[in-house]
């Protein structure tokens, strides 16, 4: 008997991003229930948001299936984004809400596959 858990990490650095929009926590929690309420997964918390001194944020959105989070530092206009998700939900979905919410110079992106396969 064949059991899969498909799933795909997404994985992205955003460079040269505009240090007001990653110091905005209104904005930012705002994108965090925007990005949950695209998924088609049961939210296991509510979306978080914590202040990080001096004056970067960090948010988590957890789900049954997977993870959205980032972590912003301002002090380097850089934005750090993980989306991990399962039963064929996309993560490039919500990475292009947040690419579109977040211009930036520079975008290093890794997506990987993931699962457990048994035969």
């Amino acid at each position: 008997m064949e059991k899969t858990l498909p799933a795909q990490h997404l994985l992205a650095d955003l460079f040269g991003v505009d240090k007001d929009k990653l110091t905005d926590s209104k904005f930012l929690l705002e994108l965090l229930k925007d990005t949950a309420a695209i998924l088609s997964s049961p939210l296991l918390t509510q979306p978080t948001l914590t202040n990080l001194p001096p004056s970067g944020y960090t948010g988590v959105i957890f789900l049954e299936s997977g993870h959205v989070c980032f972590r912003a530092h301002p002090e380097a206009n850089y934005l750090a984004i993980d989306i991990f998700l399962q039963n064929e939900l996309d993560p490039e979905e919500i990475f292009i809400l947040w690419a579109k919410n977040f211009p930036a110079e520079t975008i290093r992106k890794t997506t990987i596959n993931r699962g457990i396969h048994n035969s």
